[in-house]
């Protein structure tokens, strides 16, 4: 970890509230051991249930690039969010990669199959042209997410679907409406 950083508010304790106001890193670098395959291929992921028996707030998280066994994963991470027991309001995550921003907010349970509501906007690098935008709602839950939103820029359509993104194979039906594809 590169210039880390951490302030918090110790008084919060005393409100049964872990406050989290800032931490920061300029870079992260991260170097695990590969483990030996057993030769059974990808499982699904599963979810644990989080119930904090304290609030926390987080103010502001702001990493810069993680690299997890020499591989890029982000560029920058931005985060802010409070909640208590099993239920989060998200009011800031932020990823970018190379050309690609993502940006969302909004609710999530930490709890069964993590019940969700969340508004993203992503910018893609378009294949042609200035930009890509997608404006995104993704509710369900983690486990079964459906996805309804609009493209505009490259791709000017409405998308809706579903996927279960922590099964290995990503099982996922998308429809994408437009008037005309370049």
């Amino acid at each position: 970890v590169t210039e880390p950083f951490i302030e918090w508010s110790p008084g919060c304790l005393l409100g049964k509230e872990v406050c989290l106001d800032r931490l920061e890193a300029r870079a992260v670098d991260v170097s695990l051991l590969t483990p030996a395959s057993d030769g059974t291929g990808p499982t699904t992921i599963s979810l644990p249930d989080v119930n904090l028996p304290v609030a926390l707030r987080i103010g502001s998280v702001d990493i810069g690039p993680l690299t997890l066994n020499g591989d890029a994963i982000w560029d920058r991470f931005r985060f802010g969010a409070s909640g208590s027991g099993s239920d989060w309001s998200v009011s800031r995550l932020s990823i970018q990669r190379e050309a690609l921003e993502l940006d969302a907010s909004g609710r999530l349970q930490t709890r069964g199959d993590w019940p969700l509501d969340l508004m993203v906007e992503a910018r893609l690098p378009p294949p042609e042209g200035d930009e890509w935008l997608l404006d995104l709602n993704l509710t369900g839950s983690a486990t079964k997410l459906r996805v309804r939103g609009n493209s505009q820029g490259y791709l000017n359509a409405s998308v809706s679907g579903r996927t279960e993104p922590l099964k290995p194979a990503l099982p996922a039906r998308l429809r994408v409406q437009t008037e005309s594809f370049k």
